[in-house]
Formats: structure tokens, sequence, C-alpha cells
């Protein structure tokens, strides 16, 4: 949870990382002036749980403004992911149809793919737990009272409905199954800089 300026600073630099390199080759231009619509979504979401974490009067008064940035980018990216549901490293490649139930709660080192749904069921506020280092697929679903394990991989198209408590499975399917194993994070294949 993002509580401090610091936190707020820490979480935007470890987040930032894939979006460092581009055709234009300036950070400058690239994190203020031209940020991919994902980038831009996750800056607004981050500095939206900094402003309302933080207790004071500067955080009080700026938390509107936040809010409604939030929003701008969310409608551009078509993304929904709501405040305080997700850990430090929330990697959005792509933008566009992405929708996180509020009552979500997602583990460090995620990697959210674009056409993704994970939600509750209907009639009902329980909504996933999902563990750190997991990868989701393009066009996965995922709703119920679940829970996936720490470093699982979740593949196109899944749908998945019931717990996977084992971690390192591999999981695709209609309904969803184990596959396979894999022990290495999908970000140490990617080579990123991200922390265990």
């Amino acid at each position: 949870m993002i509580k401090g300026r610091k936190k707020y600073k820490e979480y935007l630099r470890y987040e930032s990382d894939i979006y460092a390199t581009s055709r234009f080759g300036d950070k400058f231009l690239i994190y203020n002036l031209l940020p991919p619509p994902a980038f831009a979504f996750l800056r607004s979401l981050r500095r939206l749980e900094y402003h309302y974490n933080t207790s004071g009067f500067y955080h009080k008064l700026l938390l509107p403004i936040a809010y409604l940035q939030y929003l701008r980018h969310s409608q551009k990216a078509g993304i929904t992911i709501s405040k305080n549901s997700c850990e430090k490293g929330l990697t959005l490649y792509h933008f566009g149809s992405i929708v996180v139930n509020a009552a979500t709660r997602i583990g460090r080192n995620c990697c959210i793919m674009n056409n993704v749904n994970i939600g509750a069921n209907a009639g009902s506020n329980k909504a996933p737990r999902i563990g750190d280092n997991v990868y989701i697929g393009p066009g996965a679903v995922i709703y119920g009272e679940i829970e996936i394990a720490a470093g699982c991989y979740i593949g196109a198209n899944a749908v998945v409905n019931k717990s996977f408590l084992e971690p390192y499975s591999v999981i695709a399917g209609v309904p969803a199954k184990v596959i396979g194993y894999d022990t290495q994070n999908w970000w140490q294949k990617n080579k990123m800089n991200r922390e265990l």
C-alpha cells in the first residue's frame, strides 16, 4: 500500500522499467509528455492511491483532482483497476479492456495482459485473491471466491473459477486446469528488474 511520498516514488520507479525504452529514446518524453496509455493509467492509479492513503489537508485537497485524472486515463486506456487492489510491480503491457473487481487482491509483480476480466460471481462481493509473480494471459477470465498461488501462469482465454493452490502451475483451458509447471517467474524470463 502506498503511504507517503517516498513509497509513491518507489512504486513509480519500480513499475516504469518496461516503458523506459521506445522509439523516442528519451525518458522525459515517455514519462511526461508522451506516456503510453497503459503507463499513464498506472501512474494515475498510483497517484490516486498515494493521496487516498496519506493523511493531511494537502492530500484531501488533491484527492478529487487525482480521482478525475484517474478516471480520464481509465477511460482513455480502457482499464478499470480499483485503488489498493494491486501490490507493487503491477505490469500492464497493453491498453484495452482490463477490468479488475474492487474486492480483488493481487500480489507483487503481477502481469495483466489485455482483455482480462477479474471479478466476482453474480450477487457476491467475494473476488479472487492472486499471489505474487502471477502472469495473466490475454482474454483470461478469473472469477469467484478463489485463490491463485504465487508464480502461476494463466493462459490466454482461460476461464478460472476454482482455486489453484500449487505454486508455479501453468493453468489453461475452459474450464481451467493445470497443464504443467514452470519454476521460473514470468519477469525472470523477460529479464526484468524485479524483486522476489
